[in-house]
């Protein structure tokens, strides 16, 4: 979780203009040591802990949803 984003970082844009994120969350998908890819959110609000927490179990559960897809096709 980065909640000092520089200026430089890429811009969040929407129809109503373009601003610097307030937080960065990157969380990336392993399963059993193996990365297979990762996630990044940008968001205008602070993110809290709980949203953390709750990310990063999701990408557990989608990391082990790709192992099985990978391994199936």
């Amino acid at each position: 979780l980065l909640d000092e984003v520089p200026n430089s970082y890429e811009k969040v844009s929407s129809a109503l203009g373009m601003a610097t994120p307030r937080n960065v969350l990157i969380v990336p998908f392993t399963y059993h040591d193996v990365a297979l890819g990762v996630l990044e959110i940008l968001s205008l609000k602070v993110i809290p802990q709980y949203k953390v927490t709750f990310v990063e179990k999701i990408a557990e559960i989608f990391a082990s949803t790709v192992s099985v897809s990978k391994a199936y096709s």
